[in-house]
């Protein structure tokens, strides 16, 4: 993870847009009103579904492990104009609607993964929150592929698996070696179960520093681990998209997982080699 989306694909600002203000909620997440779209729009998924103003979920392209908070500025020529919500728009990119870098809102809580939430936003990120503010339009599930909206099942693969024999759940808090330089443990996620396996994800950096462990691997530990040793904790990285939130001084546990909704892998899941 690094201090910023990634960078535009373009070196022109796009027009600016109206964002459909003015429109209001009464739900949770509210589906947009089909008399937004002509009757022919309404046949299937594709690019005249989309509208300027609809909110999503986007990746970074120049840090594919990051998926942001997300508003499509402009619609043109069949192709979509992707905004993270809060930052310049010299980090806009341009994709097809099927393109698999967007999401319809919530992908990433089912799929356990993190959710960046838009500059300056304070304490956890809610989409049903953020879409009780007058303005913002959630892009409808329907209008995605089918790719787009997928969620792993269980019987897909074993690396779909929410939770291993041992206890372990996906989106758990752990303390984690980091495999290229093993004298640094990091705040850390299990970010998939793939038999006896975790796949460890540390917190707000690239999905390229990712790796593959036994769950009784003594590469990672309980949360508290670095302090009980008097080693120190490799905090989230301290990005933009983090500092508002505190990360980027000192580092609590408690308040990490408070305010985040998080949950820390329970200890007795730890064998005693993982504890000491």
């Amino acid at each position: 993870m690094v201090p910023h989306p990634q960078l535009g694909a373009s070196d022109t600002s796009p027009p600016t847009v109206d964002f459909m203000g003015g429109l209001s909620h009464e739900t949770d997440s509210p589906a947009t009103p089909d008399s937004l779209f002509n009757q022919d729009q309404l046949a299937g998924p594709g690019s005249r579904l989309f509208r300027p103003g609809m909110k999503l979920e986007a990746k970074d392209r120049q840090h594919p492990g990051t998926v942001c908070v997300a508003t499509i500025a402009n619609v043109k020529d069949g192709k979509l104009l992707i905004r993270f919500d809060g930052w310049s728009s010299r980090y806009d990119y341009w994709c097809r609607p099927e393109s698999t870098d967007i999401h319809p809102p919530h992908w990433c809580s089912k799929n356990h993964r993190e959710l960046h939430p838009p500059k300056g936003y304070s304490g956890a990120f809610k989409w049903s929150e953020y879409l009780r503010q007058p303005g913002p339009v959630p892009a409808p599930a329907f209008i995605f592929t089918e790719e787009q909206r997928a969620v792993p099942s269980e019987s897909a693969t074993s690396s779909s698996s929410s939770s291993s024999p041992k206890g372990f759940n996906v989106g758990m808090r752990l303390e984690a070696k980091d495999r290229q330089y093993p004298t640094l443990v990091c705040v850390a996620t299990v970010a998939a179960v793939r038999g006896s396996k975790l796949l460890i994800h540390f917190d707000r950096w690239q999905a390229n520093y990712d790796y593959l462990c036994e769950s009784d691997s003594t590469d990672v530990h309980p949360v508290g681990w670095c302090k009980k040793k008097g080693r120190d904790l490799q905090k989230p990285n301290a990005c933009m998209f983090c500092i508002h939130a505190g990360y980027g001084g000192n580092f609590k546990w408690d308040k990490y997982l408070s305010e985040n909704g998080y949950e820390a892998a329970p200890e007795n899941l730890f064998t005693e080699a993982q504890r000491k």
